[in-house]
């Protein structure tokens, strides 16, 4: 699927009970839940299936292996973000305008993902097979350090590290994915969204009053 199919699929599952997705969609989020509970390795297939509800010749006709569902689950985790930071880099728009667009979106697609991404670590992406999302994530903050670049440039930022917004950045969007379901309504979980976007964005701008 391409990223617009990923996030209409994201919405779809996010408007659906967990009973009620596709076994597919169900898989992915019990092997999620159990790599954040055991670690990727000590997650096992018998687990995942006996979490399902199914046996594992039927895990294994949606997933060959373990590993192709932290593909499946990396392509959430990684590929999306990196495919949208992408898009909005490119645009014409103020450097300040896509970085916040950019932020507000990021953490709002973390702090909503219906799949349980906790178990994805970065460390993970040494693991054989996983070298192009090693690739997808300096792409990414290729894409976020280069709107900041073009603030500095335009005179909309302080003449700040690129490298540390990036950094900045995913560090809260990894304390969202870290602390989601913690019990925070709605529009609170907004709020603090919206305050941590502001908080970046407001640290960037030259003060031209």
């Amino acid at each position: 699927m391409s990223t617009d199919d990923l996030i209409g699929h994201v919405e779809r599952l996010r408007a659906a009970p967990l009973d009620r997705w596709p076994t597919r969609d169900r898989i992915l989020y019990e092997a999620g839940r159990l790599m954040a509970a055991k670690g990727y390795h000590g997650a096992s297939t018998r687990d995942i299936s006996t979490a399902v509800g199914i046996r594992q010749p039927s895990l294994f006709s949606h997933f060959p292996s373990k590993r192709d569902m932290l593909v499946e689950l990396m392509r959430y985790e990684m590929s999306v973000p990196t495919d949208k930071a992408r898009q909005i880099a490119a645009e014409s728009a103020p450097a300040a305008d896509r970085l916040l667009r950019y932020m507000q979106w990021d953490f709002d697609w973390y702090a909503r993902m219906p799949l349980d991404l906790r178990g994805i670590k970065e460390e993970l992406l040494d693991e054989p097979g996983l070298e192009r999302f090693k690739g997808e994530l300096a792409a990414w903050k290729r894409a976020i350090e280069r709107i900041v670049r073009d603030g500095i440039h335009a005179g909309e930022f302080h003449d700040a590290s690129p490298a540390v917004v990036s950094t900045m950045m995913s560090s809260i969007s990894w304390e969202i994915v870290r602390t989601s379901g913690l019990g925070r309504s709605r529009s609170a979980s907004s709020t603090l969204r919206l305050g941590a976007a502001e908080f970046i964005l407001r640290g960037l701008l030259v003060d031209r009053g």
